[in-house]
């Protein structure tokens, strides 16, 4: 059996990029409903104010979606390091706690 060169915490780490941040879909969402219940026209100035409301709830989801993707490979790049840290040092990959090494654990850190 093959030895893993990355600990459990970082597996868990790097499929949570992939989970969808529910408040961008509920933007995406909201968006699409106002396509499909105004049908704003680039003809039509009484519909600009949804095409103004569309564009902004999809800027405010992409903008959710990069900030949540940016933090999660910086916890990525720091698990890694762990990990890498932990090799070079004759230890095994699994920690006995899950967390990232920058995450305060303890009495009082709730």
């Amino acid at each position: 059996m093959r030895e893993s060169r990355s600990s459990r915490a970082t597996e868990d780490i790097a499929f949570a990029q992939f989970a969808g941040s529910f408040t961008a879909y509920a933007l995406m969402l909201l968006a699409f409903l106002v396509l499909l219940i105004f049908r704003p026209s680039a003809y039509d100035p009484s519909t600009y104010w949804a095409m103004a409301l569309m564009a902004f709830l999809f800027v405010t989801a992409l903008f959710i979606v990069i900030v949540r993707g940016v933090r999660g490979l910086k916890r990525l790049n720091a698990s890694v390091k762990e990990d890498r840290r932990r090799s070079a040092a004759g230890l095994i990959q699994e920690r006995e706690d899950p967390q990232l090494p920058e995450t305060p654990s303890g009495p009082g850190t709730e």
